[in-house]
């Protein structure tokens, strides 16, 4: 059975990544137990560079031939790899190599029980070997939408707010790595306010400088703190300037009804200053 051409579409000048993904798949077409493969990521989606990894997906006919197949793969004869790691802590059967000469894949083994949803799409079949698999290809490269939810906002607000406060506290007492650690939290309720207001549910941080979202790159430049005080600081009271002008424009569009009071951001926003 031949391989679908579609699936090196986006990799015709990048002829490591086509020849890579081409004999990958011909290893485990061969494979007994396997009756589809797909490729997902920029592969499907485009965008592809030297650097972008291969996503690669495998259907395999039951959970006992996935058993089987997975308990094997310290023994898979690939090409040129010079680092592996299984990878299951992120989600079952998924496995990372690096091959020759710096390309990333990504190996992940599925059944038709538990195929990805459209989250993860768009999705290119390289082989259905018994036409199992045109249902879930045509309803997973269906356009997916995430809407803003806003019904947890006011909880994000009050959150934010105690957060910060916490965050002035461990500074204060002198734990700035510790405290800039902990900025990614904070950041968090920033990014996901940033994507409800332009449309989604979701803030993806993947090619966001492609996306041209440079307004919002540029104010967050400075929520980025190195572990001292100064800097824990300035990047503080420039998360509550960003916030602050995020809950003015929810105001406006949602018109939620805040718990946190003018007062208590206002005390916040003096300690943070005193630092």
């Amino acid at each position: 059975m031949d391989v679908n051409p579609a699936v090196f579409q986006h990799m015709d000048k990048l002829p490591a990544h086509e020849g890579l993904c081409a004999e990958i798949l011909l290893h485990f077409r061969q494979q007994p137990g396997i009756i589809g493969a797909f490729v997902s990521g920029s592969g499907a989606a485009g965008k592809m560079d030297r650097h972008s990894d291969l996503d690669l997906g495998f259907i395999c006919e039951n959970r006992e031939m996935r058993e089987k197949i997975w308990r094997q793969r310290f023994h898979w004869r690939l090409p040129n790899w010079f680092h592996r790691m299984d990878a299951d802590h992120i989600k079952p059967y998924f496995v990372i190599y690096l091959f020759e000469p710096d390309i990333h894949v990504d190996l992940c083994f599925y059944t038709r029980e538990d195929l990805p949803s459209q989250a993860g799409g768009p999705f290119v079949l390289a082989w259905d070997q018994k036409a199992l698999l045109r249902g879930w290809i045509r309803h997973v490269n269906e356009p997916y939408r995430t809407p803003p939810e806003w019904s947890a906002v006011v909880h994000e607000d009050e959150r934010f707010w105690t957060w910060m406060h916490y965050q002035w506290s461990h500074t204060n007492r002198g734990e700035y790595y510790d405290s800039a650690m902990f900025m990614s939290d904070l950041r968090a309720i920033i990014e996901k306010w940033h994507a409800r207001l332009n449309g989604s549910e979701i803030f993806r941080s993947r090619r966001i400088e492609e996306r041209g979202d440079t307004s919002f790159i540029e104010s967050m430049k400075a929520t980025f703190p190195l572990p001292d005080c100064e800097s824990l600081k300035n990047s503080y009271l420039a998360m509550i300037e960003i916030h602050n002008r995020q809950r003015a424009e929810i105001d406006k569009m949602v018109k939620p009804e805040w718990k946190t009071s003018t007062l208590a951001r206002e005390k916040i926003t003096r300690l943070v200053q005193e630092l």
